[in-house]
C-alpha cells in the first residue's frame, strides 16, 4: 500500500471517532484527495484568521499546501504581527508561497526583528530559496547578538556561494565563539577563493579541533598549489588526520593529481584512514583506491578500508575487482566483515568481489 493510500485509509478509520484534529484531517485531504479540499477551504481560512495562534499557524501550512492564494496573504499580514509566534510562522510560509523572482521583503525585514526565532526563521528561509538578493542582509546577521545564528548566516552565505560574502566572511573567522568560526571556515570553503587561505591558515593553529579541522577542509575545497603545499605541512603532525580530509576535498579541484599523490605517500607511512575519507565518485579517488589495492606491501588491518575504497570507484572493472578478492583472501578477512564494510553505494566491481569472497573457501 502506498503512502497516500495508507494516509487516505487511517483518515477514514479515525474520523468516526473524532480521533483526529480537523486541520490534520483537512492537511491530510488535500494530499489524498485535493479535488474535495474545495469543500473545507472555508472552514480552514476562518481558523487561519481566527483561531489560537498555533491553530492559525497550522491552518495557513494547510492553505499553502494546497496553493491557495490566501496563503501568501496571510505570511506577509504575520510578518508584522504582534504576535511572535505569527511572526516566527511567516518566513516559512512565505518559501511556500513564493514565486519566482527575488525574495520576499517580508523575509528580508524579519532579518532585524527582535525575537532570535523570528531572525533564525529568516535565515533559513533565505537559504531554502537560494537568491543571491539576500547576500547582503545575511552578511549582516554576521554580527548578530546569537552565536548560533552567527553561524547559521555563515551556513547560508556559503550555500550561496555568492562572492561578495568573502570578505565579510573572513573578518567574522574572529569571533569569540568556536562554533561560529566553524561554520565561517566551511562557508569560505564553500566559497572557493583562494584569497580565504591566509586567514585560514591562522584559523589552523587555534585551539579549537573542530574550528581546525573545518579551516582545513576548507583548504582543500579551494584547491590549487597553495591549498595543497598548506595541507601538505600538516601531514606530519598532530591535525595529520583533517590535512588528509582537506586533501580528499582537493581531489575534487584542480591539482587533484598531486592531492592525490600526497595522499598516497602518506598511506604507506602512516595509520591515518585514508580510504575512509575518499570521495564517492572521483577519478583520483579510484586511482588511489586501485593503487593501494595492487601496491606489493600493503599494510596490515587494511582489509576493510581495501573494501571500502573499491566501492567508491563506481565502475565495473573486473581486474580491480579480482585483485580485491585475492587479497581479502590472503588475509583471511571473515565473510561478515567483507559484507559490514561495504557500503551502500558499492559498484558493480565491488558487488562482485564481495559476492565472491562470500562464496569462497578461505586459505
Amino acid at each position: 500500500m502506498g503512502w497516500l493510500a495508507l494516509a487516505s485509509a487511517i483518515l477514514a478509520a479515525l474520523a468516526p471517532f473524532d480521533q483526529i484534529d480537523p486541520l490534520d484531517a483537512a492537511l491530510v485531504t488535500v494530499l489524498v484527495e485535493p479535488a474535495r479540499f474545495a469543500a473545507l477551504r472555508g472552514q480552514v481560512l476562518e481558523v487561519a484568521r481566527g483561531g489560537t495562534a498555533p491553530s492559525r499557524v497550522k491552518a495557513a501550512r494547510v492553505l499553502a499546501q494546497a496553493q491557495a492564494p490566501e496563503a501568501a496573504g496571510l505570511a506577509r499580514e504575520w510578518s508584522v504581527a504582534p504576535e511572535v509566534e505569527l511572526r516566527r510562522a511567516a518566513p516559512a510560509l512565505l518559501v511556500q508561497t513564493a514565486s519566482a523572482g527575488s525574495p520576499p521583503s517580508a523575509i528580508l525585514r524579519a532579518l532585524s526583528d527582535h525575537d532570535e526565532a523570528v531572525r533564525g526563521a529568516a535565515i533559513d528561509a533565505l537559504r531554502i530559496l537560494g537568491d543571491r538578493a539576500a547576500v547582503s542582509g545575511l552578511c549582516a546577521r554576521l554580527g548578530d547578538d546569537s552565536p548560533a545564528l552567527r553561524a547559521r548566516a555563515a551556513e547560508a552565505l556559503g550555500a550561496l556561494g555568492d562572492p561578495r560574502a568573502l570578505f565579510p566572511l573572513i573578518e567574522r573567522l574572529r569571533d569569540p565563539t568556536p562554533t561560529t568560526r566553524t561554520a565561517v571556515a566551511q562557508a569560505l570553503g564553500a566559497l572557493g577563493d583562494a584569497r580565504a587561505l591566509p586567514a585560514l591558515q591562522s584559523l589552523i593553529g587555534e585551539p579549537a579541533v573542530d574550528a581546525q579541522g573545518a579551516a582545513l577542509e576548507a583548504v582543500g575545497r579551494i584547491g590549487g598549489p597553495a591549498a595543497i603545499a598548506l595541507l601538505d605541512e600538516q601531514l606530519r603532525g598532530t591535525r595529520a588526520y583533517y590535512a588528509i580530509r582537506g586533501l580528499a576535498q582537493a581531489l575534487r579541484r584542480p591539482g587533484a593529481e598531486a592531492a592525490a599523490a600526497l595522499m598516497l605517500e602518506d598511506m604507506r607511512n602512516s595509520s591515518v584512514g585514508v580510504l575512509d575519507v575518499l570521495p564517492f565518485g572521483e577519478p583520483a579517488a579510484c586511482a588511489i583506491a586501485r593503487t593501494r589495492l595492487f601496491d606489493p606491501d600493503p599494510s596490515g588491518g587494511e582489509a576493510t578500508g581495501l573494501v571500502r575504497g573499491l566501492a567508491r570507484c563506481h565502475d565495473d572493472d573486473p581486474r580491480t575487482a579480482a585483485a580485491l578478492l585475492g587479497e581479502l583472501r590472503r588475509r583471511r578477512v571473515p565473510a561478515e566483515q567483507i559484507a559490514g564494510a561495504l557500503p551502500v553505494h558499492a559498484g558493480p566491481a565491488a558487488e562482485l568481489a564481495l559476492a565472491a569472497a562470500l562464496d569462497a573457501p578461505e586459505v
